[in-house]
């Protein structure tokens, strides 16, 4: 080489020196970005460990002559230097301006933390992330960026916020276009809905992980994958205007020829720590990939396929991919240039492979059979699968080397990274606790049967049912005289004892609808074997001709043989206002629905609900009785209790005056009375013919269109709500709540109707600014605090019963009366001297919502024998598994368990807080899994468990580190929130709130702890888990409510999680152990009671926990 020319592979050569390039698949991305991006990517991961600069240019030069010009970074990548290496690059090669500059295309990531902090989003933090891009940019040495991806997601982070910020930056042309990584579905189809109504910038790409080996469980912290299942949702939400950048699309060498079945055998959760990061990365990729024979057998039809089209595996496992969509790039992150340039052929213009047909892609996803192939037929495949015999027309000798050389592919690990090089990359982890938790791995994961059942999502032990044929989960319908039946039968087909509510649920984005118009006996084992107007789009043949349902069946299944069940189907006798049980939640949403459709609030309607325990019985097994009555007795409040001031904690117990007269209800304090009552009496008796000011309103209602334009005045003219609670406003429940968008059509009505009503009675609301100013009516977004309300009013007065009507949803209004024992002082009192152990637990329930325990005196070992075993080998019948592997739930019996059963002091505590007649329901081991995301397991979000006061309590069987950054999954409680008589929770929307809102209202409890220890919380308090980990985390759950309540719900046929369904109810032995009796035993502990809203622990000197040893037999 003339020593004067430029050596094209110097760090300082020109890019018109170098030699041609290839030609490759390309793709126009969407959007603002107007580019050709070549369908392979290069993801530059690794480019920091390369040991110089040369070697890193060498590398890129290779990559660029292949044809691919497109290169994924982010600002995390070797702490920045993977972006500095390669903007350095990109500055010798003249590509950062000019002609050169429209030929790359240039992705990077930010919005994400670092591998300490569990890679946790940052997206809350805008000016951050701004900074953060701007730094990108200027180690690339960019102007402007292609594409701008969030390497990850905050689901309490509302989609509208955010989309707004990115549009922004689109705008100012530093990014193109943006996208996302490690979405939830639901969240990038609400942001791209958002984008499309406001006219900003949407979302252009996703990148999940996506592979034909699918990963059982989340590879690392918070992130997603794209599944067979899920594809066609994610092409149905993303309407062909998405490109989806699949990562991880090799599987980190599996799909190279990388482990055996053997390597899912034996392993042991453990924890990273400083010393062992190659064996937890090992770990985790082992349990993520081998479980089970799912993906073994994929990669062995991919190996036939290959040998079949004359290219190697690694080809066929990105073309699987590529051929997903026009709009479908893989990316590929390597430090070999062989590699590479093997990989890359997936893509080339004639790969065999890059548009594989739709009978491909599902002959390597579940193995039916292919219809034809350009080079060998089924029975040729079957042989390069199996060795089985050819028909006698072909000759196998011709085939013999393809064979061979079909399994040969899996010695070759080509193309992908090995262990030491993940490993370097991954570096090490500062202040982690290395220590091991060794339990049993879980099952390895099958290929469902045809007619299989799964609840959706993380739950185990309700949600929509989904119904597997033809390798797709879709969903069935049924109407509502046959759900109840058909529940029964799915609940029996899912190993549960009984159905307990039914729902009707959207399918629009959750694969095909199976089953439509199901109609059961209720006696059959499988829902296959009921009638049913057709399956999926095919005509109903021999079976019944059923009315089109669109509405996905929702069931809540609970889990209990007959003798258990009996807790729960007890008689319920129903007297006063309303004696048939089918009444009355009618009753109660007829009441709410006359103030939306009418603007008016009959009180002769509006019930109040108070249930108990047939007086004189003690068994569980025994009758309640309830009393309907009405809000019908226009009574206002006595002015004789005290006044709170502002700067008085609503959570700071008090003790008000309490009006003369046991039965008190609210004696009238002025003359005004009178007026307001003749008001009420009118308006409840004569219907249309209010006084002048319901004018308007009888207009409204029959004039049809000109409605909308008097709603909207209404709206406008909103003084009426100066003082007053007004959580209906569409910027408080963006504010509030995760799912605002699905709230607005209702809160806009409800909003409208509280308006309407205050315009046209002048009086009610002077009255509730009367309450306001004197300190009994206080609220936040999420609802209205009961505890000042109920300590100056009688729950029968009228006011009680108007801020019912107006403020709070018909579901809340009965678990409410349900409730109504609730935090009573004087039974709390009385305990002191009785057990104080017992009253400081029940104090801080009536406080905070919450109480910790230090020791509660169990044989750890014992019960972590049990779950592990149970937890190994999931029996339907004791264990339920969430669908996306979140989370798993044992039932199964833990004899260890009896001393907690029988603790006088927490039994004590429990009835002192929830009412005498309180009783413990049951008992699960919950284990969740290392990885998951606040999607996957939607627990993981703030919220509230939609069953009103309830009492769990949480033993765990190893420790837990409070820091959520630690990895240990601790549980997050708002202290204090217990209290709140939210204004819905009716759905899921009305019970998931934004991590904002709750830390700005509430002092957030982080609650960790050495192992046997644990606390009992209240599930009203707004709370959560912390999905997002880096080992499993196993807690024994117990569940306390009121003895009349579930039976009562269960009467009601209410969707209300009374009990949990997926526990072990006691049985009448179990029973026995939580009868309270004189203890025989000595104190076997001395808890410590800790305050969860200082945060401080105070031993007591006097609290002691008095454990009943009771034998089981």
């Amino acid at each position: 080489m003339d020593p004067s020319s430029p050596d094209p592979l110097s760090p300082t050569g020109p890019l018109d020196a170098m030699p041609p390039r290839g030609r490759v698949l390309t793709a126009r991305l969407p959007g603002g970005v107007r580019k050709e991006a070549s369908r392979i990517i290069y993801g530059t991961l690794f480019l920091h460990l390369l040991p110089t600069e040369e070697e890193v240019h060498k590398l890129l030069d290779s990559v660029w002559a292949t044809g691919c010009n497109t290169f994924d970074c982010a600002a995390i990548y070797g702490g920045g230097l993977c972006e500095e290496r390669m903007g350095r690059w990109l500055m010798a090669r003249q590509l950062c301006t000019g002609r050169a500059r429209e030929d790359l295309v240039l992705i990077t990531k930010g919005g994400c933390e670092t591998q300490e902090k569990l890679w946790a989003c940052t997206i809350s933090d805008q000016p951050r992330v701004r900074s953060e891009l701007e730094r990108s940019l200027r180690r690339l040495g960019v102007a402007y960026l292609d594409v701008y991806l969030l390497h990850r997601d905050d689901p309490m982070e509302p989609v509208e916020r955010i989309a707004d910020f990115m549009s922004a930056l689109v705008d100012e042309g530093l990014i193109h276009g943006w996208g996302v990584s490690n979405w939830q579905l639901h969240r990038l189809g609400a942001a791209l809905e958002y984008a499309r109504r406001s006219g900003k910038h949407a979302p252009i790409a996703d990148s999940p992980q996506n592979s034909l080996a699918e990963p059982s469980r989340a590879v690392w912290p918070n992130t997603s994958f794209m599944s067979a299942e899920t594809r066609p949702a994610w092409a149905k939400v993303t309407r062909g205007q998405v490109a989806m950048l699949g990562w991880e699309c090799l599987a980190k060498g599996f799909m190279c020829g990388k482990w055996t079945p053997e390597d899912d055998q034996g392993l042991v959760e453990i924890s990273l720590g400083k010393d062992n990061v190659a064996e937890w990365r090992e770990w985790q990729l082992r349990r993520a990939y081998c479980n089970g024979p799912l993906n073994f057998d994929r990669r062995d039809r991919a190996v036939a396929l290959a040998a079949a089209k004359g290219v190697d595996l690694p080809v066929v496992a990105l073309g699987y991919v590529l051929s997903q969509s026009p709009l479908s790039f893989a990316l590929v992150g390597t430090t070999s240039t062989a590699h590479f340039e093997q990989n890359v052929r997936a893509a080339s213009l004639s790969s065999p492979v890059a548009r594989m047909s739709s009978a491909e892609l599902r002959y390597l996803e579940t193995g039916a059979p292919l219809p034809d192939m350009s080079s060998d037929s089924s029975a040729e495949l079957r042989y390069l699968e199996t060795g089985a015999p050819l028909p006698a027309q072909r000759s196998p000798a011709s085939l013999a080397p393809s064979r061979a050389r079909a399994m040969g592919a899996l010695g070759a690990v080509v193309g992908c990274w090995s262990a030491a090089l993940l490993v370097a990359a991954m570096g090490a982890v500062a202040g982690t606790n290395p220590s091991l938790h060794s339990v049993q791995a879980s099952s390895g994961r099958t290929d469902p049967a045809d007619g299989s059942l799964r609840f959706d999502g993380g739950s185990t032990d309700a949600g929509r049912v989904q119904f597997f044929r033809r390798g797709v989960w879709g969903t069935v319908c049924a109407h509502e005289a046959d759900a109840r039946r058909v529940s029964a039968v799915a609940c029996r087909q899912l190993g549960f004892g009984a159905a307990t509510g039914t729902m009707r649920m959207p399918s629009a984005s959750d694969g095909p609808m199976w089953l439509r118009g199901l109609r059961c006996v209720g006696t059959e084992t499988r829902l296959a074997e009921c009638e049913h107007g057709g399956v999926g789009g095919e005509a109903a043949g021999s079976h019944y001709s059923a009315a089109p349902c669109t509405e996905a069946l929702g069931v809540r299944c609970l889990a209990c043989a007959e003798e258990a069940c009996e807790v729960y189907t007890v008689p319920v006798t129903l007297r006063g206002a309303l004696e048939a049980a089918a009444q009355v939640a009618p009753a109660y949403y007829n009441a709410s629905r006359a103030l939306l459709d009418f603007g008016v609030v009959l009180m002769a309607q509006a019930l109040l609900l108070e249930c108990a325990k047939r007086e004189g019985s003690s068994s569980r097994v025994s009758p309640v009785d309830c009393h309907v009555s009405t809000y019908d007795e226009a009574v206002y409040m006595t002015s004789t209790y005290d006044v709170r001031t502002d700067d008085v904690s609503p959570y700071v117990e008090t003790e008000p005056r309490q009006p003369s007269g046991a039965d008190a209800a609210c004696a009238a304090p002025t003359a005004q009375r009178a007026d307001e009552t003749e008001t009420d009496e009118t308006l409840e008796t004569q219907g249309d013919e209010t006084d002048e000011t319901d004018e308007t309103d009888k207009t409204d209602e029959t004039q049809g269109d000109e409605t909308d334009e008097t709603d909207e005045t209404d709206d406008d003219d909103d003084s009426v709500l100066a003082g007053l609670p007004d959580p209906f406003r569409p910027e408080v429940a963006r504010r509030a709540y995760v799912f605002s968008e699905g709230l607005q059509a209702e809160y806009r009505a409800r909003r409208r109707a509280l308006i309407r009503y205050l315009r046209a009675h002048e009086a009610d609301a002077a009255a509730l600014r009367r309450l306001v100013g004197e300190g009994v009516l206080q609220w936040n977004d999420a609802g209205i605090m009961r505890r000042p309300l109920l300590s100056a009013l009688n729950a029968s007065c009228r006011e009680i019963g108007l801020l019912r009507l107006l403020y709070l949803s018909p579901r809340v209004n009965i678990v409410w009366d349900l409730d109504k024992a609730v935090g009573e002082p004087k039974a709390i009192e009385a305990l002191e001297a009785d057990d104080p152990a017992a009253a400081a637990i029940a104090r801080g329930l009536q406080q905070e919502g919450l109480a910790t325990i230090d020791d509660f005196g169990l044989d750890i070992n014992a019960i972590e024998e049990a779950v592990d075993a149970a937890l190994a080998q999931p029996d339907p019948a004791v264990t339920s598994v969430a669908s996306n592997g979140a989370s798993m739930a044992t039932r199964v019996y833990l004899p260890a368990l009896a001393p907690l059963l029988s603790n006088s002091t927490i039994l004590k505590a429990v009835r002192a807080y929830l009412g005498p007649d309180a009783a413990l329901d049951g008992y699960k081991a919950v284990r969740l899994a290392p990885n998951a995301s606040g999607a996957q397991n939607i627990a993981g979000l703030w919220h509230n468990d939609r069953a009103g006061n309830r009492l769990k309590i949480f033993v765990r069987l190893h420790a837990v580190d409070p820091r959520p950054e630690a990895g240990g999954h601790p549980t997050l409680v708002a202290a204090g929130s217990h209290g709140l008589l939210h204004y819905s929770f009716e759905g899921y929307e009305h019970s998931r709130y934004t991590d904002g809102f709750v830390r700005s209202e509430y002092t957030v409890a982080f609650l960790g702890g050495p192992r046997g220890s644990g606390f009992v919380f209240d599930t009203n308090t707004l709370h959560r888990g912390v999905p997002e980990g880096l080992i499993a985390r196993t807690t024994l759950v117990l569940e306390y409510h009121a003895a009349a309540k579930c039976p009562v719900i269960q009467t009601l046929d209410l969707p209300i999680p009374c009990p949990s369904g997926d526990q072990r109810l006691l049985s009448r032995r179990e029973s026995q152990l939580t009868i309270l009796e004189k203890p025989a035993a000595a104190p076997s502990s001395s808890p410590t009671v800790v305050s969860a809203a200082g945060l401080t622990t105070t031993t007591m000197e006097t609290a002691t926990m008095m454990i009943q040893m009771i034998s089981c037999s």
